[in-house]
């Protein structure tokens, strides 16, 4: 439970950071709904984010339902908030699947590295 508590509360960290950064940078005035909505996906989001502990899952399985996941808790309060309509919906996928793409590689690479520093440092102190 408490894992649970603490992975919401990130994801309404970083929702919250992702949202104030947008109304800034693109001069919105958000309502009521849009920030009770934006803090429940986020904190669904962070939630979301513990498939990556199911370690009996593969990798490519995790980020699958991670990637789907996302999607949906994002596209469905994008159409909730009124931010994307139908018409616009195909540019929402493209820039949703291109931005998590590449914030996965980013990740991924820092993994990489990352276990590469801990073996580096385990051969040592063999």
């Amino acid at each position: 439970m408490k894992k649970i508590v603490v992975a919401a509360s990130v994801g309404v960290g970083i929702g919250s950071f992702v949202f104030l950064w947008q109304l800034v940078t693109f001069q919105l005035v958000p309502s009521v709904s849009n920030v009770l909505s934006v803090s429940l996906v986020s904190a669904l989001i962070g939630v979301v984010s513990l498939v990556y502990d199911i370690e009996k899952w593969s990798l490519w399985l995790r980020s699958f339902l991670h990637c789907l996941a996302l999607f949906l808790l994002i596209g469905g309060m994008n159409v909730y908030n009124g931010w994307v309509n139908l018409a616009s919906f195909a540019d929402f996928i493209v820039n949703f699947f291109i931005t998590y793409l590449i914030i996965w590689g980013i990740l991924f690479v820092y993994g990489l590295a990352k276990a590469k520093k801990i073996n580096q440092h385990l051969k040592e102190r063999a």
